[in-house]
């Protein structure tokens, strides 16, 4: 590898001041008017300051293999260092030039040395002397990071300016609206509904004493049908501006559903009751417990919405769990034979107990039992939606 290539320092910085921009213009406005400008900016400082890497002096290696080859032999000598390894990648004002094999780890330079069998004793001055060009480039760049890393809350404080001064604009020209006299067109298709609401609904978490569990927390089911409810008016909303979501994945889908369900509703104890838990899952914890899961796919045949089910939500839920859904995002034509796929393949599995009525179009629900325990039965409702591809 090249050491100090390709990328200058102050262009690592620059990717830096874009992120913090993001992130500042993802803040809801609430947060942005009444956040402390210096508090925020000094927290998007400390988040994303570079400490230049220092090169310890406990250096190892590892024992190079047999060969038979007598006369050379290649040598990979660790050289730990703390600090942001990407700096090995970065050039400051001036940097030496170095075409070295070698690796960089989280907490070693791993550097391979081919040397002379015969003269072992010239590989410490060779690893020094590598070291030493190391450090050179090493200091350039500590030399720029001594007023970048301050500039970073610089930039994001203007940032934060910047956005405050943007909402106030845009708060002053409703006020100027407001005083023309004519009245504000609320919207009346629908929409409103998944609109986040002056006050959230608060979300009940039933507390069921059992035998099995004297903690088994359970959702209702008007607040189960309520969430459900939810996900169907914002997947309209997708519906009625295809251009926005055709290039989305399930990953992306699932984070608007997200922010749609986090405004509608709230938890005990969090701002936001519903989370993500690796690429696909919706859910809701009380007490270390899921209580809501939700499995979200874009629909690809009955087998592969089966292994969905069986392989992935049914083995995310676990005993406490009552009220599960699949969300199921159609790409492929002909929309309702996926629905009619979907039901069939619902309807088959092998822990299912009973249909149960769900008046909705383009879903269906169950009632099942959980396959390591037949007495605990839990709700599944699948729905189908249509995305544009």
């Amino acid at each position: 590898m090249r050491f100090f290539q390709p990328t200058t320092i102050d262009d690592h910085f620059k990717a830096f001041w874009s992120k913090i921009k993001t992130e500042v213009e993802r803040f809801p406005q609430d947060q942005i008017v009444s956040a402390d400008a210096e508090e925020l900016s000094s927290q998007f400082a400390e988040k994303y300051k570079v400490e230049c890497p220092v090169l310890g002096t406990d250096i190892s290696y590892d024992a190079p293999p047999f060969s038979a080859e007598t006369r050379y032999t290649v040598v990979a000598v660790h050289v730990p260092y703390s600090g942001c390894g990407d700096m090995f990648r970065c050039h400051g004002r001036s940097s030496p030039v170095m075409e070295v094999d070698a690796d960089i780890t989280p907490s070693f330079l791993v550097i391979r040395f081919r040397i002379d069998t015969t003269r072992v004793h010239d590989l410490p001055a060779e690893v020094q002397g590598t070291i030493k060009r190391i450090n050179e480039g090493l200091n350039s760049i500590n030399d720029s990071i001594k007023h970048l890393n301050p500039d970073l809350k610089t930039k994001a404080k203007f940032y934060i300016s910047e956005r405050k001064a943007q909402f106030a604009g845009h708060s002053r020209l409703l006020e100027n609206l407001q005083k023309t006299g004519f009245n504000l067109r609320l919207r009346d298709d629908g929409s409103e509904r998944i609109i986040v609401p002056v006050k959230p609904k608060q979300i009940k978490i039933a507390q069921a004493q059992s035998a099995k569990s004297p903690q088994n927390y359970e959702l209702s089911l008007a607040d189960y049908d309520a969430i459900l409810q939810v996900i169907r008016d914002m997947m309209t909303v997708c519906e009625r501006s295809p251009s926005a979501f055709t290039n989305m994945v399930e990953e992306h889908l699932r984070t608007v559903l997200l922010v749609a369900l986090n405004g509608m509703f709230k938890g005990d104890a969090t701002a936001e009751t519903f989370n993500g838990a690796g690429k696909t899952d919706i859910l809701i914890k009380v007490n270390g417990n899921n209580i809501f899961i939700a499995e979200c796919l874009i629909w690809d045949g009955q087998e592969h919405f089966k292994k969905k089910l069986t392989e992935q939500l049914f083995t995310y839920s676990t005993w406490h769990d009552s009220k599960l859904a699949a969300i199921v995002f159609n790409r492929k034509k002909n929309f309702s034979a996926s629905v009619e796929k979907m039901r069939e393949t619902a309807a088959g599995l092998d822990n299912v107990v009973a249909p149960m009525s769900y008046g909705v179009p383009n879903g269906c629900r169950h009632k099942l039992r959980r396959t390591d325990d037949p007495q605990k039965e839990f709700l599944l409702t699948c729905l189908a939606f249509e995305v544009p591809a």
